[in-house]
């Protein structure tokens, strides 16, 4: 599968949602962007990358209440190795010898 581009800060702010999991709120995906990613993000630009990852199919929004909570529609493993396969098909030409003489120092 070719999964939409993600931008790096795209990356993140999924890479918090799949942190957290299911059901993820904007304050707690904001809260994990500036604690374990070190971002000085406000909440509007959280919510422009999260109406991104929407528009990109990564997530999906439902109301609970009064807040907004996201789904994830991709999993951090097919996201994961979709991006691994991309990388491995550029940079080295499908060679997974390459691949693993850059990783592991050996061929």
């Amino acid at each position: 599968m070719n999964y939409p581009f993600l931008t790096q800060a795209e990356q993140i702010v999924m890479k918090a949602i799949w942190d957290l999991g299911e059901g993820s709120r904007l304050e707690f995906i904001l809260h994990l962007c500036i604690t374990k990613y070190n971002k000085k993000w406000k909440q509007q630009t959280i919510s422009t990358y999260l109406k991104k990852l929407v528009d990109k199919g990564f997530i999906s929004s439902y109301r609970n209440g009064r807040y907004i909570h996201y789904s994830i529609n991709i999993s951090l493993e097919d996201y994961r190795k979709d991006l691994l396969l991309f990388e491995t098909s550029f940079w080295y030409d499908d060679r997974k010898d390459l691949v693993e003489k850059d990783l592991f120092g050996r061929l």
